[in-house]
Parts: structure tokens; sequence; C-alpha cells
């Protein structure tokens, strides 16, 4: 014998409990529960299955480094020797024969800066260690402040080779747009031949 399920019996006892849930709930209760529901489902659906990736990528990793470990063991790096480090070091450098258009190069920058070389001495040298063939100027000009600031700028701009060693100024009361400037600069170059074989 066959029986009727009464549904809409069923739909009212269960609206009638929503509604008593409802009436002893409150606002902020419902909202609690959905944030709790909603956790539990971001850590069901998210959270748990991204560490078992991860867990799994990196022990596959792992057993990546293993196996490159075994085929391609380390070999010792070769030592580098000094004599390569200091060749590498003087290739740097200009070649010694550019010396006279180096210096044809610091009148022609006075020149532009308004400056007047009142002397202009040099002399060659050797470096210690001897690496490297060394000129060593020893200039004495006059021109304005900024004028000399200027000109020590674009030399050490258009000369990396050229170190400045000492700077000295002096000015007259009657004209301080007049100073003296005495500097002493060192142009360093590859030796040549005869620099070696001396």
């Amino acid at each position: 014998m066959m029986q009727s399920v009464n549904f809409s019996k069923h739909f009212s006892k269960m609206k009638w409990r929503l509604a008593q849930l409802w009436a002893h709930w409150g606002l902020l209760d419902i909202c609690a529960m959905a944030l709790l529901i909603f956790g539990i489902g971001l850590m069901l659906c998210v959270n748990m299955p991204l560490k078992r990736d991860v867990s799994l990528l990196s022990q596959q990793f792992d057993e990546l480094n293993v196996k490159q470990q075994k085929t391609m063991p380390l070999q010792p790096m070769n030592p580098v020797r000094p004599n390569t480090l200091s060749q590498a070091f003087v290739a740097f450098f200009p070649e010694s024969k550019m010396d006279e258009s180096h210096i044809v190069l610091l009148h022609k920058l006075a020149h532009q800066n308004g400056l007047l070389f009142n002397q202009i001495d040099y002399r060659y040298e050797q470096t210690k260690p001897p690496l490297l063939k060394q000129l060593s100027l020893r200039i004495n000009m006059k021109g304005s402040y900024k004028a000399q600031r200027k000109f020590l700028f674009d030399v050490l701009s258009a000369l990396p080779n050229l170190a400045i060693n000492r700077i000295s100024f002096s000015s007259e009361l009657a004209s301080p747009e007049n100073t003296t400037l005495i500097t002493e600069m060192s142009i360093y170059y590859q030796p040549s031949l005869q620099d070696t074989a001396s």
C-alpha cells in the first residue's frame, strides 16, 4: 500500500524552524556564522590543495637537484694567474704614443675655458711596481675660479687615465677674478717595448 508524502507539511515545519532561528539569532550572529562557513570552505577548497601542490613541487625539485649533482659533479675553478690580472689592468690604459695628443688636449681645454698657462713642467716616470708609464705634470695657470673648476671637470671627463694629485689656489685682493691655479697631475699609459726592456 503506497503512502503519500505531504511535502507542504515538511516545508512549513522547516520554515517555522528557520523563523525561530532568525528570532533567536541577530544579524551579527548570522554574519559570524557565514564568515565561519566561508573560512572553512576556503581552507578545504583552496589552502589544502595549494599546500599539497607546493609540497609536491618541492619534492620534485629536490629529486631533480639530487640527479644533477650525481650527473654533473662540481669542477674546481681554475685559479687566475697574477700576470693575467695585471695584463687585463694594463690593457685599460691607452698606449704611450698618445701622450703628445693629450698634452695638446690640455692646452685646448684651457683655451676653451679662457685660461692662460703660465708654466707647464712634465717628466716621465715608471710606476712601482713597474706596470705603467707615468707622465707627471705641474701646471701653473691664471683665470677665474669658475673657469678653473670647469677646466678640471673637463680634463677628468676627457681623460679617464688622468689623476689629479694636488691643487692649490691663490688670488689677488685687487682682482679676485684673476686666480692662480697650480695643479699636479699624473697621466698613465701602457709601457712601450723600450720601457719594458729598460
